[in-house]
């Protein structure tokens, strides 16, 4: 029997060990350093932001328009290119202006009805006042009303002043039709720059699709605990009525105790009886077509040409 030789476990140098340590530490630093990094990037990107925000499409189409200009002017020496940049430049630092600004509204928002029927008429109530000390100057006001936006010029108010705007709601087709938030819009007539605040929140206004009501039927009745209380008595059933005097055939269990206790004569419920019809309704789209028959004549083929070809 032959003894194999078990194989010895190798044994790890101080140098190893030293540059395992040495990969340990250079990877917590460099994670640590990744951590740090995206913390700066995150917290310098949340303070430029609100800068960023107020720069529209236009503003940066201006922006990279005279950057490319100055670039231009630079390599080739185009005084032309130098003057181009520096307009747009100076029309950028001119947009800056119309930005600035603090407004004290206090916006309401209001939709009267809430709820109506497709078709019905629905209107909207934006009250602005100005909750200030001092006068403000006229304003501009954006609404969005389902996929549509309505603008409102608000002028210019005294301390204390209100100014309302009545608007229409369309209510063509069933749906959930939210209106707002409003908010004041500042910016030039360009649109380089534009600077928005939000006033109110959402008002949803739900619009119910046209409705019938059924005349009940005298087909199908049935008693039910939802079902529409009718005018005929019944012995059995949900909604009390009036009691009588018992009659030999009567169920014990309609019997009033306390009643025929206190008159000495045994008195019963009666009931008023509850209904409901069971309707079956069938939609068509469209009304099938009757294709020719055999002992039609030529003639009326002729006048009546047929679906199927």
């Amino acid at each position: 029997m032959s003894r194999v030789a078990e194989k010895a476990p190798r044994r790890v140098t101080q140098a190893e060990q030293a540059l395992d340590g040495i990969r340990r530490a250079l990877g917590d630093a460099l994670r640590h350093a990744r951590r740090l990094v995206g913390q700066l990037l995150a917290r310098g990107w949340a303070f430029i932001r609100p800068v960023t925000d107020v720069v529209g499409p236009v503003g940066w189409l201006v922006l990279a328009a005279a950057a490319g200009a100055f670039v231009l002017a630079g390599t080739f020496g185009w005084s032309e290119f130098t003057y181009l940049a520096t307009t747009l430049l100076a029309a950028f630092l001119i947009a800056v202006g119309f930005v600035f600004g603090r407004a004290t509204y206090a916006v309401e928002l209001q939709l009267n009805p809430h709820r109506v029927v497709a078709g019905e008429r629905a209107l909207g109530q934006m009250a602005v006042i100005n909750s200030g000390e001092k006068g403000l100057l006229p304003a501009r006001m954006e609404l969005p009303v389902g996929n549509g936006l309505g603008e409102f010029v608000i002028p210019g108010l005294a301390a204390a002043a209100r100014h309302e705007e009545l608007f229409a709601v369309p209510t063509h087709r069933r749906a959930v039709i939210v209106a707002g938030p409003a908010v004041s819009v500042r910016g030039d007539q360009l649109g380089l720059l534009r600077r928005t605040v939000r006033w109110t929140d959402p008002v949803e206004l739900f619009v119910h699709p046209v409705t019938a009501r059924l005349q009940a039927s005298a087909a199908g009745l049935v008693r039910d605990l939802e079902g529409e209380i009718t005018k005929k008595i019944t012995n059995n059933d949900i909604s009390f009525h009036a009691l009588r005097a018992y009659v030999p055939g009567d169920a014990l269990r309609n019997v009033h105790w306390r009643t025929s206790a206190r008159t000495g004569q045994l008195m019963v419920r009666q009931f008023e009886e509850t209904r409901r019809s069971q309707l079956t309704i069938v939609h068509m789209p469209s009304r099938p077509a009757t294709p020719p028959t055999r002992n039609s004549s030529s003639a009326s083929r002729s006048r009546r040409p047929s679906p199927f070809r």
